[in-house]
């Protein structure tokens, strides 16, 4: 219909109907009708300009008319067009004026006209607008009680209109959101909510009406805490959604409903904290993005992806996957990326990132993303349009973010702007209504004062900190759900006061904090478990001090309340567990001490799932540094068999290599018979073993896989002859992995010491009563020398080549064999080489045995099913790839000497340069990797362990990333410093090592050092031992026995050297030795004289290191 036709026939399209007006006469009122036709096309096309020119012709109506019904009519239609213009402009004085015309309108029509209901209604109307944008609660106290008025008149809301009850519906709502008082409010919503789904089945708002009912169920539970309710929430959403039959279409009503249905599952984790609700939060929110069109608003957008990024982090503190972190963070910065954003949500994204970012320091220790968390939570704090109180939670992490980086890398300007933005926070929060909001700026103060008075002792400091320290606890509620985190953070103020004054008194103060802490805090509340340890840990240090047996009564009552918390998270329980068995051992209390460390073990697989990448596992593995040797030790000390002790240490340590070997095992037997399930399998193990590097998106496809995983093994364990399969090996399999010959496995513990050895006919235990914990820690700390050879024989060596009768020097080939598998701080001793090293003594290990390391039983058992299938086959690569760092002296001696070695073995030798790149291109492709260089273990993070390359380091992480199990080449040869050693004393258990890694990569034999390693001695050692490998055409047997050829040629020279007094300690012999070492001084004499020297492989003198010979060792099966 035409502009024309509507002023002509004066229809009018407003919400409210009013017939008061004879229809002639309504056509014939020109003011009237033409502002009712284009208030009604704006109704149509949401033009502004004809909202404007329908206020215009009604407010010329009011002055051409005394007509009361007339004015009553105007006023109302007036006062609607004002209600539309506040909602496009936010104008104040159109409100005002919506409402003043309104009740002009109802002062003008009788009580008893019909159209009063539909006028006293729009007036509503125009409160509860004005109250959504205003915090006084009388609009929509006045809303409200206008329309229970007209109900009161009508008799009951079946009578309301569909647009009625939905307002009434929609105040009591809006009241409650705006002040959280009355939960009346929210039952009378739902009641009426409820009521228009009955009244309007078929309504089109049908969808809104489910959407709102599902948002008042979950404010329902906010209050009452009734888990039912959030199922009801879900139930609504999951009804509204099944109204769509094409499951794909876009829009942003699908998309709030997926955001509501997220939010529910968000509290419902929050309540029950089961990780399926996350993973369906997560899924929710996803789904919201997916429903968006590409036309649809940039809030819609940004509302979603901020949601779906919540969703991760929040998965990221439960899971703690780096993966869903990244991914959190690749998701705000999408979000930030949509144009127009105001400046609020800009500010939110980038505090978001802020906390990303921060998330990811405390993860990795880079300085970069601790920098990326301040330049985030500076910019948030700019966007803010209103600098004020509820602005100030941009300010509480860029004060801490700063805090940590003072603590980092000293720079005062870092600790004076977190005191800054402290203190300016808490210029806005004025008054006892605030003293909550400034906890965490007080808690930042102290903190921060602390951190200098570690740093300078400065007393200035400490008297700051504790100023701080009794307005943060003033400042506390104590029905506040942050009451007793706040008492434990006090508590260790006062520890760390304590510590540096050395006072008892703050010692007391600390623990009576802690006990309140721990009193105050629910039984259900997940964090009761590391309250009670804080405390428990507390009553064992003063036990340690003052030895009052109370308090270790008290550390370990506390500590099995922890282990025994159902609630508790499994990192909790297990630290619980790991700690409280290693007090009840020191206790005496074996049969306790044996319970708890049994029950703690299953644990550790639900602390490291499958779908978390090596660092990750890493960092919680951390956490119970001891455990495996401790089950190794509790177990014996209860009496039980050896073979129970070595499975529980198999199974405690090598957590990560070994969760890596379920996803590159062997499957042929599961291929030959269940094909189908053995794709499945192959494709989740794929997924699973993939470069976390690839994930790009907003999807962590690993998290499901996991799970799918552990489902699959579970069919595949039920089938016939496959219920072991990929669980660790019986006690059959694992004497039948001494075949080859016997496997001794060393416990190291501080209660005792013990030999674990496996031979074919039995597993039997032999404590080390001679060797002491303590010991092993000191000697770690030294070079190898003559005296810890001999103790490693006195103490360990002696007494096993005794139980396994190698009692002389074999006089028939082939000689027996010994695989060491060697725990805890002795991984980093050379075992073959222990023994009194004189002319003419057989009192060596060297002597009696070949030596071949492993780091697990298991790890013995698989590599032999790959020698077995792989000898079966012909060789397919018969490269060697050869890389020589040039700045070391000796290392393209080796190098060329290895390059004509193999040729002979008519393998195709390439040299490649030292570049990361090209090295990971060609691995896949070769038989032999031989790289003479640099080796370097890093001292933190065993991930990052690696040889030094000229474009950056070639690390553990990047072999585990490659995948040549299905090849498996014959040898990695590592002729590089400390390649088999771990730094992380935390770690060192987990053989997370540069030898482990291209074990795990896929070579089937490994040589690499456990220390430090002498130039020039690595390019006879490597000479000989292929050349040994060569004679015996590269029998996997060789490898093993070449070294330990090479390294008692050596051993010989040094010897005779020694007893000689030739201080070169005999590297080739003594004539040649002289002769080399006249050429070598020489030279570099000259290269010191020109500035060309080249730097040694160990990058310390040859007389640093005393016995050159001892470092080189084999890992294989």
């Amino acid at each position: 219909m035409t502009m024309e036709e509507q002023v002509s026939t004066g229809k009018r399209r407003r919400r409210s109907s009013d017939d008061s007006i004879d229809s002639e006469y309504f056509a014939l009122c020109d003011p009237l009708g033409m502002g009712i036709a284009f208030a009604s096309r704006f109704e149509d096309t949401g033009e502004a300009a004809d909202l404007e020119l329908a206020i215009e012709h009604l407010k010329s109506g009011l002055e051409r008319t005394t007509d009361a019904s007339t004015l009553a009519s105007l006023h109302h239609t007036l006062g609607c067009s004002y209600n539309e213009r506040y909602i496009l402009t936010d104008a104040v004085s159109d409100s005002d004026q919506s409402i003043k015309n309104h009740q002009a309108s109802l002062d003008l029509t009788p009580l008893d006209d019909p159209s009063r209901i539909d006028r006293t209604a729009d007036k509503a109307r125009a409160f509860y607008t004005r109250g959504l944008n205003s915090e006084q609660r009388f609009y929509f106290d006045e809303c409200i009680h206008l329309l229970e008025e007209c109900l009161g008149k009508l008799g009951s809301e079946s009578l309301l209109t569909l647009a009625q009850h939905h307002l009434l519906a929609n105040a009591y709502q809006a009241r409650w959101l705006q002040r959280l008082e009355s939960i009346e409010d929210v039952d009378r919503s739902i009641s009426l909510h409820n009521q228009i789904l009955d009244r309007f089945p078929n309504d089109i708002s049908r969808r809104a009406t489910l959407a709102e009912l599902a948002q008042l169920y979950m404010f329902k539970f906010d209050e009452t805490d009734d888990i039912s309710l959030l199922e009801t929430s879900l139930e609504h959403t999951r009804r509204a959604l099944e109204t769509w039959t094409d499951g794909n279409v876009k829009n942003e009503q699908r998309a709030e409903l997926f955001r509501i249905t997220g939010k529910a599952f968000e509290r419902r984790y929050k309540r029950l904290e089961e990780a399926s609700d996350l993973d369906a939060c997560i899924e929710s929110y996803k789904s919201a993005v997916d429903a968006l069109a590409d036309h649809s608003p940039p809030l819609e957008w940004f509302q979603s992806l901020i949601m779906m990024a919540e969703g991760y982090e929040a998965r990221y503190q439960s899971a703690e996957s780096i993966t869903d972190l990244d991914i959190s963070i690749r998701t705000v910065e999408k979000a930030l990326n949509l144009a127009p954003l105001a400046a609020d949500q800009q500010s939110l994204g980038n505090r978001l990132l802020g906390s990303s970012y921060h998330g990811r320091y405390v993860r990795t220790g880079e300085l970069l993303d601790l920098d990326q968390a301040i330049a985030r939570y500076r910019k948030a704090w700019e966007l803010e349009s209103h600098h004020d109180e509820q602005a100030t939670i941009n300010l509480v992490g860029l004060a801490e973010v700063l805090h940590l980086r003072y603590d980092m890398i000293g720079q005062e300007r870092d600790m004076e702007e977190s005191v800054d933005a402290a203190k300016e926070a808490l210029s806005f929060l004025q008054g006892p209504s605030n003293n909550w909001k400034r906890i965490p700026f007080l808690r930042t103060l102290v903190h921060v004062h602390m951190t200098r008075h570690k740093k300078t002792k400065a007393p200035d400091d400490l008297e700051a900190a504790m100023k701080h320290v009794k307005d943060w606890e003033q400042s506390l509620i104590k029905d506040d759900l942050q009451y007793s985190e706040n008492l434990v953070a006090i508590s260790h103020v006062y520890i760390d006061k304590a510590e540096a004054s050395g006072s008892e008194t703050d010692y007391e103060i600390s623990v009576r904090k802690m006990k309140n802490a721990v009193d105050c805090t629910a039984e259900d509340d997940t964090d009761q478990s590391h309250r009670l340890q804080a405390l428990g840990w507390e009553f064992h240090k003063r036990f340690e001090r003052l030895g009052k047996a109370v308090d270790l009564d008290a550390a370990l009552e506390l500590y099995r309340r922890a282990f025994k918390d159902v609630r508790a998270l499994p990192r909790d329980k297990i630290n619980a567990g790991n700690i409280l068995a290693h007090w009840l051992v020191a206790a005496r209390n074996i049969p306790a001490a044996y319970r708890v460390a049994t029950e703690t073990l299953p644990l550790v697989s639900y602390l490291t799932p499958r779908s978390l990448i090596v660092s990750d596992k890493q960092k919680l593995l951390k956490g119970i540094p001891g455990l495996s040797t401790l089950l190794g030790a509790v177990t014996l000390m209860a009496g039980k068999e050896p073979y129970e002790a070595l499975q529980h240490v198999e199974l405690a340590r090598g957590v990560i290599i070994n969760s890596l070997h379920d996803l590159r095992s062997d499957t042929l037997e599961l291929q030959n018979l269940h094909p189908d399930l053995a794709e499945e399998l192959h494709q989740l193990r794929e997924l699973l073993d993939s470069d976390t590097g690839s994930i790009s998106g907003f999807d962590n496809p690993r998290h499901d896989a996991g799970r799918q995983l552990d489902s699959l093994l579970e069919r595949v364990r039920g089938l016939p002859g496959f219920d072991r399969f990929l669980l660790p090996p019986s006690q059959e399999q694992i004497r039948s992995a001494a075949v080859n010959g016997p496997i001794v496995m060393i416990n190291v513990h501080r209660e005792r010491c013990d030999a674990l050895i496996v031979q074919t006919d039995q597993i039997v235990s032999l404590e080390l009563t001679g060797l002491h914990h303590a010991q092993v820690i000191e000697y770690a700390a030294k070079d190898i020398d003559r005296e810890i050879l001999e103790w490693l024989w006195d103490t360990i060596t002696f007494p096993i080549m005794e139980v396994l009768g190698f009692h002389e020097m074999p006089t028939t080939s082939p000689w027996p064999r010994v695989f060491w598998i060697t725990t805890g701080p002795l991984s980093s001793f050379p075992i073959h080489c222990a023994g009194y090293h004189y002319s003419g003594s057989t009192r060596t290990v060297m002597d009696r045995v070949i030596s071949t390391y492993s780091a697990s039983v298991g790890g013995i058992l698989q590599g032999r099913q790959v020698t077995s299938r792989i000898s079966s086959k012909e060789r397919q690569s018969k490269r060697a790839l050869l890389v020589g760092v040039q700045e070391l002296r000796y290392a393209p001696e080796e190098i060329s000497q290895i390059q004509k070695l193999c040729t002979e073995m008519h393998l195709n030798a390439a040299i490649l340069e030292p570049s990361r790149g090209a090295v990971l291109d060609s691995l896949p492709e070769c038989e032999v990797f031989h790289f003479a260089g640099h080796g370097m273990s890093h001292p933190l993070d065993p991930s990052k362990s690696s040889l030094k390359m000229s474009d950056g380091p070639l690390s553990v992480q990047d072999l585990f990333n490659i995948k040549l199990h299905d090849r498996a080449p014959f040898l990695a040869y590592l002729s590089a410093c400390s390649t088999g050693r771990s730094e992380d004393e935390d770690l060192v258990d987990e053989g997370l090592h540069l030898i482990g890694a291209c074990q795990m990569a896929g070579f089937r034999n490994v040589v690499g050092t456990l220390r430090r390693v002498d130039d020039s001695v690595c390019v006879h050692v490597a000479n000989m031992t292929y050349k040994w490998i060569k004679d015996s055409s590269l029998s996997n047997e060789s490898v093993g026995e070449g070294l330990h050829h090479a390294t008692r040629m050596l051993r010989d020279q040094w010897v005779t050297a020694n007893e000689q007094g030739d201080e070169m300690r005999g590297a080739l012999g003594r004539q040649e030795a002289n002769s080399h070492s006249q050429s070598l001084f020489q030279s570099t004499a000259a290269e010191a004289e020109n500035g060309t020297m080249k730097e040694g492989r160990d990058i310390i003198s040859c007389s640093d290191e005393p016995i050159s010979w001892a470092p080189f060792v084999h890992f294989g099966s």
